[in-house]
C-alpha cells in the first residue's frame, strides 16, 4: 500500500540518493507495552495500523516521559527506519 503523502516525502541527499523523510505531523495513540528494564515500548495508533501493515510504533525510553505506563495516551511524530518500520 502506498503511504499517504502527509506522512512521508522523498528527499535527495547530497550524494544523489533518495531517502524517505517523515513529515512533522503529530499523531495520537496509547502505550500498548512498556519495558523500563529494556528501555523501550510500543504505541498503538489505529490511524497508522493500515499504513504499516498492523505494526505498532516503537518508542525508545530516551524520548519518553520517565513516568510513562501502559494505557497512557501520547502524542508523537513518526519516522520510518531503514526496514520501513515506524518509530516515534
Amino acid at each position: 500500500a502506498a503511504l499517504p503523502s502527509t506522512l512521508l516525502r522523498a528527499e535527495r541527499s547530497g550524494d544523489g540518493r533518495l531517502k524517505l523523510v517523515s513529515e512533522p505531523r503529530v499523531y495520537e495513540g496509547d502505550i500498548k507495552s512498556w519495558s523500563k528494564k529494556h528501555g523501550y515500548g510500543f504505541i498503538h495508533c489505529p490511524e497508522l495500523q493500515t499504513t504499516f501493515a498492523g505494526r505498532d510504533v516503537y518508542l525508545l525510553a530516551a524520548i519518553a516521559p520517565a513516568d510513562i505506563k501502559v494505557s497512557d495516551r501520547v502524542s508523537f511524530k513518526v519516522a520510518v527506519n531503514e526496514k520501513g518500520q515506524p518509530y516515534a
